[in-house]
């Protein structure tokens, strides 16, 4: 498992990184804002929750977040009013966002399986014989 101190420094950079993506201004501009956000979005709930919840595997963090923002994103098919107050609020709208778009639960899948695949590579390979020293020893 990735030190906490690692998985923090994945959170540090997501944090910023997923933010200037609804400031950015150049090459493909309408799908960074669209849609590398919800990449970075997915990546950083992965690796937040693995901070907080080390004992649960990757895997089923990763279908569990997936499926939370999936579901927050047929929320915004509901314009009821609690929900519309939320979006009232800048926070609110980046936590459960204002406007349904199918394309983004696809992303949220591949940013899911990206968060996966950047946690394995931070995770030492217990086979190859990387694995950290509280591993047991070989005879």
């Amino acid at each position: 498992m990735p030190s906490r101190a690692r998985l923090l420094t994945v959170l540090a950079i997501l944090l910023p990184l997923g933010l200037a993506t609804q400031f950015y201004e150049g090459p493909g501009v309408a799908w960074v804002r669209a849609y590398a956000g919800a990449l970075c979005y997915e990546i950083f709930w992965l690796f937040a929750l693995k901070t907080l919840l080390p004992q649960v595997g990757i895997y089923g963090l990763a279908a569990g977040v997936f499926l939370a923002t999936s579901a927050l994103e047929l929320l915004q098919l509901s314009h009821d009013r609690l929900l519309e107050w939320g979006r009232s609020f800048t926070l609110g709208r980046a936590l459960i966002g204002n406007t349904f778009d199918p394309w983004d639960i696809a992303y949220y899948a591949v940013g899911s399986a990206m968060g996966v695949l950047l946690y394995r590579q931070l995770t030492p390979d217990i086979r190859s014989g990387t694995a950290s020293e509280s591993s047991p020893a070989k005879p």
